[in-house]
């Protein structure tokens, strides 16, 4: 009786235990922040890199809410990713006419796992965090040729 006894509060510690930490990838180095998109199933590579691009710091993502992800060239060395948003332009109110504008530019490079910022200077990019559990998940979704 007294092992049953020690065996559920054991299990019980372990259940209220805190969740894991995710890792963030800067620099090539990791620092611990608490995990965001843990159970999410991914359907499509591509829906993978948006949600990297989202989990990042980069600027435009903070500066407009409704910035929105659009890979824009991908090669297996490189993927090019706008940052835009959407406003409707139109005089007439029956009339919908949309305008998008860029707000940034990121580049993610699949071998280095470096996801950076270009939207201010291509020649000296701002190195971006992002939650690197992800790619994990990637590896999966069978883009292994991107993560090589």
């Amino acid at each position: 009786m007294t092992k049953l006894l020690t065996f559920i509060i054991i299990i019980f510690f372990f259940a209220c235990k805190e969740k894991p930490n995710q890792t963030l990838l800067v620099n090539n180095q990791t620092i611990k922040e608490k995990e965001t998109q843990n159970n999410k199933i991914y359907k499509s590579c591509e829906e993978a890199i948006i949600d990297i691009v989202k989990s990042s710091n980069a600027l435009a993502l903070k500066n407009f809410k409704n910035a929105q992800v659009r890979i824009n060239n991908l090669t297996s060395e490189k993927i090019s990713i706008e940052l835009y948003v959407s406003n409707d332009i139109s005089e007439n109110p029956a009339e919908k006419k949309v305008s998008e504008n860029s707000v940034g530019w990121l580049e993610f490079f699949p071998l280095t796992k470096k996801l950076q910022d270009i939207t201010n200077d291509t020649e000296n990019p701002e190195l971006l965090k992002y939650d690197i559990t992800i790619l994990k998940k990637m590896i999966f979704l069978n883009c292994v040729v991107w993560l090589r």
